[in-house]
C-alpha cells in the first residue's frame, strides 16, 4: 500500500522494506511450467499472478495494477510489441517491465529496452539475480510513489489534492470506457463556508475542513473510491463502478453524517449546524460521453442543489442529457 493509499484508508504508511515485500508481480509466459519456475525463483516475498497471452496480460495489468511485470521475450507477438501496448495503456504506462531473454540472444534485450522495458534477465535464470533485479526495480518504484504522495496530498486536510484527482479520474475514465463500466463523480460543497470562515476565523475554518475531510475519507469503504479536496470548501469523490442510485444513496448517508458532526454554523441560513450540498454525475454502462461532460454535469447538479436551498443532493446520468 502506497503512502497515499494509506492516508485514504486512515492507516499509517508501512516502512519501505515492508512495502517492497508486499509488492504484486505479473508473470507473462505462454509456457506454464516456465512461468511456475519463475514464481518459485521469486520466493515468498511477493504476490504473483500469471498471464499466458498478451490479451490476458493487458487485462491483468489494468485490473490488478502490478508493481512489476516479468514477460518472456518469446511471448506471442514478441516482447517489444507487448511492452509498447503496456506502455500505451494508462494503468500500466509507468509499470516497470522486466524481460526474460534466452541465453546468447543479443538483440532481444535491446529490442525490449527500446520498446519500453526497464531491464532484462537472461536464461538460465539465477534465482538470486532475479530477486535482486526485481527488488531493485520495486524499491525504485516505491520510492517514486512515496515522493509522488507528498506532491499529491492536500497538506491541510490529508486527503488527495486536485492534481492527484485529475490523474486518477483520467485512468478510471479510460477503464470505464474500455470495459463499458460505470463511473460516478460526487461534488460536495460545504454550505455557506465563506460565512463560516468570516465569523469563526481561518483557524477554525481549517479545523472544520479537516473534520469533514476525515469523515469523507473514512466513509468511503471500497478500495477504488477516492476523496479529494477540489478547491476551498469543496470536495469531490471519485466512485468507480457506481450507478445513479448507488451514488445518491451514498450522498444521502454523507449528508446525514456531516450534520451529525454537530459543527455549529449560526451564519448558515440553512441549519444551525454545518451542512453540505452534493452534485452527482454518473456514466452508465456502455455510455461513452466524455470526462469533461461528467465533470461539468456534477458541477451543474451541485448548482441545482444550491438553487433549491442547499443541504441536499441532486444527480443525473450522462445518457439522460
Amino acid at each position: 500500500m502506497s503512502a497515499a493509499a494509506a492516508r485514504r484508508t486512515g492507516e499509517e504508511p508501512a516502512p519501505l522494506d515492508e512495502l517492497v515485500r508486499r509488492a504484486r508481480l505479473l508473470v507473462v509466459d505462454g509456457d506454464g511450467q516456465r512461468a511456475q519456475a519463475l514464481v518459485a525463483a521469486l520466493g515468498d516475498d511477493y504476490q504473483v499472478d500469471i498471464a499466458a497471452q498478451p490479451a490476458q496480460a493487458l487485462a491483468a495489468a489494468a485490473e490488478i495494477l502490478p508493481d512489476l511485470v516479468l514477460l518472456d521475450a518469446g511471448i506471442e507477438g514478441g516482447a517489444p510489441a507487448l511492452c509498447q501496448r503496456l506502455r500505451a495503456q494508462p494503468e500500466s504506462s509507468e509499470t516497470p517491465l522486466l524481460v526474460i531473454t534466452e541465453a546468447g540472444d543479443e538483440l532481444a534485450p535491446l529490442d525490449a529496452l527500446q520498446a519500453g522495458a526497464a531491464d532484462f534477465v537472461a536464461r538460465p535464470v539465477h534465482p538470486g539475480v532475479l530477486r535482486a533485479r526485481v527488488g531493485a526495480h520495486v524499491t525504485i518504484r516505491r520510492q517514486a510513489e512515496l515522493l509522488r504522495d507528498w506532491v499529491f496530498i492536500d497538506e491541510l486536510t490529508g486527503v488527495c489534492n486536485r492534481r492527484y484527482f485529475d490523474e486518477r479520474l483520467a485512468c478510471e475514465w479510460a477503464r470505464a470506457v474500455r470495459v463499458g463500466g460505470q463511473l460516478g463523480l460526487l461534488r460536495i460543497d460545504l454550505d455557506c463556508f465563506a460565512a463560516y470562515n468570516q465569523h469563526h476565523g481561518a483557524a477554525q475554518g481549517d479545523e472544520c475542513l479537516r473534520r469533514v475531510a476525515t469523515l469523507l475519507r473514512t466513509s468511503l469503504k471500497r478500495p477504488g473510491d477516492l476523496v479529494a479536496r477540489f478547491n476551498g470548501g469543496e470536495f469531490i469523490c471519485l466512485l468507480p463502478d457506481t450507478d445513479l442510485e448507488g451514488g445518491l444513496d451514498l450522498a444521502h448517508r454523507l449528508g446525514l453524517a456531516v450534520r451529525a458532526l454537530g459543527i455549529e454554523h449560526a451564519q448558515s441560513g440553512v441549519a444551525p449546524v454545518l451542512t453540505v450540498s452534493m452534485g452527482l454525475a454518473t456514466k452508465p454502462v456502455d455510455v461513452v460521453g466524455s470526462v469533461a461532460l461528467l465533470l461539468s454535469e456534477s458541477s451543474a447538479q451541485l448548482q441545482v442543489c444550491k438553487a433549491r436551498g442547499r443541504n441536499q443532493s441532486s444527480g443525473a446520468e450522462l445518457d439522460d442529457l
